[in-house]
């Protein structure tokens, strides 16, 4: 009798039964808190409603993503909602990041969470076409990436400024809620120069002026001062420590 085939949930590549590593990315197949490490299938992307007919402990795809930090996202969303998952990629263990927009990040989940998991996320919603374009297509600003030299300096810098805590703190990863809107961290190289004019999301606050001496009194930069722009609007700019501009906009 053939032994059973195993695979490893993190890559799916094929293991040994006795393995305790997997050879290709190396995922700690004894993990305590993965309980399906290894798998006695392969994962596998199933055809649209056809969850319930596979293997309910089988690992299936639930989603690809071109980057890293939305998928850790999600999969934070996910365990919150008492659904085990795991981020898979491809990328030579970190040192070709590049190839995570090749291979593409992969979400897992357990078969018998698929279709939950795909509601929690609003996976499969109807999207419009460039051919048929819908006005609602854009629903709104909900995340805005800044880059950090040092995570914990800039976990430290950005608590102070807006005065919280982030709700999802990795290694590589911090996530801050601002009403609603997502301001991120991820590591990165400071410019070398950062333009006035850059491209910047601007946050609402309701003392701008305040605000802003706060930022300046932490060690941000000034950029431009606070100014009537005549729309019922005044804004502000700052440069982090980190390089990024930071814009905020007060209504009057």
């Amino acid at each position: 009798m053939k032994d059973e085939n195993y695979y490893c949930a993190e890559c799916g590549a094929e293991v040994n039964a006795d393995d305790n590593f997997c050879s290709v990315c190396g995922a700690d197949l004894n993990a305590a808190d993965a309980p399906f490490t290894r798998n006695t299938v392969p994962m596998v992307e199933p055809d649209e409603e056809d969850y319930g007919n596979a293997d309910l402990n089988r690992t299936v795809v639930l989603q690809k993503y071109s980057d890293e930090m939305s998928a850790q996202i999600d999969k934070q969303v996910l365990n919150e909602n008492g659904i085990y998952s795991i981020v898979s990629k491809d990328d030579a263990g970190g040192m070709t990041p590049n190839l995570q927009f090749v291979f593409k990040v992969r979400l897992l989940v357990l078969n018998k969470d698929l279709k939950r998991a795909k509601e929690i996320l609003n996976i499969g919603r109807k999207k419009s076409s460039f051919d048929s374009f819908d006005s609602d297509m854009f629903a709104g600003l909900q995340r805005a990436v800044y880059t950090v030299e040092n995570m914990d300096k800039g976990k430290d810098w950005y608590s102070r400024a807006l005065e919280i805590t982030p709700f999802i703190e990795e290694p590589e990863l911090a996530v801050f809620d601002i009403s609603g809107f997502e301001l991120v961290l991820v590591p990165g190289i400071r410019p070398e120069a950062v333009s006035q004019n850059g491209q910047m999301p601007f946050w609402e606050v309701t003392d701008i002026e305040a605000v802003f001496k706060h930022l300046l009194l932490i060690g941000a930069q000034r950029n431009k001062d606070v100014i009537d722009n005549g729309d019922g609007t005044l804004t502000a700019s700052v440069i982090d420590p980190f390089g990024n501009l930071f814009g905020i906009i007060q209504n009057l």
